[in-house]
């Protein structure tokens, strides 16, 4: 660099700047000049296009929470007018089953009355015999045909609309009783069963001990009836719980269960629904009871209804 500045000085002595002196002020001004060059300046269309797309951005944001609001509200609107569209009791096939094979271990038709808040509970043998010419019981129609067969069955049983069923197993079963923290029901006979025992009086339970408890009928003086009042202790005690939740979110841990390992034809929305309009009417359950004898056909026991017994429990449903 400095031998090139030094043949620009002598160039320039030896032409038009001979005998011209560079003062140390005109070095410096020369030396500014360069290393001072005007920076571009910005442009200004990025400015613009950057602004437009952060408001762009502001705007779809906006928009989709207003979306949500919307849609939000919507549903809400939805579930508070699904029961009040329906003034005729509402009617749900409630079944338990085992856990590996699915078969049905205990059935209840509940009927709840969207006006008054009132319902009624009737368990429903297994063996229950349906249909005339071609005998079935009802838990082989439950195990081996469609939801929709059995829907019809058990209405065209009774002669009335049933619109929901809803399926859980022991297992989810249990989950659901350990998630809302046990329960407590009044037992009258002590017995002794898988390893539990169940003293008279007031007891709690969790998820093991509810099935045990509700499962037992050998030992009871009662029979199988015996069965299906312990049966409906504890659902009413589950439902009795749950619908004592301040919030949704309580109850969405239940539902997610039931959700998961559940079989319904009921919309979570619905259930939603469900439990925000007849929360109450856990608190007025009627139990209806549905009396029989054991009946042998082709070498298969049944349990059978007289026509007069079935009207009188198709009444009593038909009023809630």
């Amino acid at each position: 660099m400095d031998d090139e500045l030094r043949n620009l000085k002598k160039t320039l002595d030896e032409g038009v700047y001979k005998g011209t002196h560079f003062t140390e002020k005109h070095k410096n001004k020369v030396f500014h000049k360069i290393h001072s060059r005007p920076r571009p300046k910005p442009k200004r269309w990025m400015a613009y296009f950057s602004f437009a797309v952060c408001a762009a951005l502001i705007l779809l944001v906006v928009q989709f929470a207003w979306h949500q609001v919307i849609q939000e509200k919507e549903q809400n609107a939805s579930q508070h007018a699904l029961m009040a569209q329906n003034q005729e009791p509402l009617s749900i096939v409630w079944v338990r089953t085992e856990t590996k094979y699915k078969n049905p271990v205990a059935i209840m038709l509940l009927n709840v009355d969207t006006d008054d808040h009132t319902a009624s509970i009737l368990s429903l043998p297994r063996d229950l015999k349906v249909g005339r010419e071609d005998p079935a019981k009802l838990g082989n129609i439950f195990r081996l045909e469609n939801p929709e067969s059995f829907l019809t069955t058990v209405g065209s049983y009774f002669d009335m609309d049933v619109d929901y069923y809803l399926s859980l197993d022991n297992g989810a079963y249990a989950d659901i009783i350990n998630t809302i923290g046990g329960i407590t029901v009044q037992n009258q006979v002590p017995f002794r069963f898988r390893g539990y025992d169940f003293p008279k009086g007031k007891i709690e339970l969790n998820g093991k001990e509810a099935l045990a408890y509700s499962s037992m009928y050998k030992k009871d003086p009662a029979g199988a009836e015996g069965r299906f009042d312990r049966g409906r202790q504890v659902l009413r005690a589950v439902m009795g719980k749950i619908s004592s939740f301040s919030s949704t979110n309580s109850l969405k841990e239940v539902l997610t269960i039931f959700k998961n390992a559940g079989q319904t034809n009921m919309a979570f929305s619905e259930m939603i629904a469900f439990y925000q309009n007849n929360r109450n009417s856990i608190d007025n359950i009627e139990v209806l009871h549905l009396a029989g004898s054991a009946e042998k056909i082709n070498g298969l026991y049944y349990f059978t209804v007289s026509e007069k017994e079935k009207q009188r429990v198709s009444a009593q449903l038909r009023d809630k």
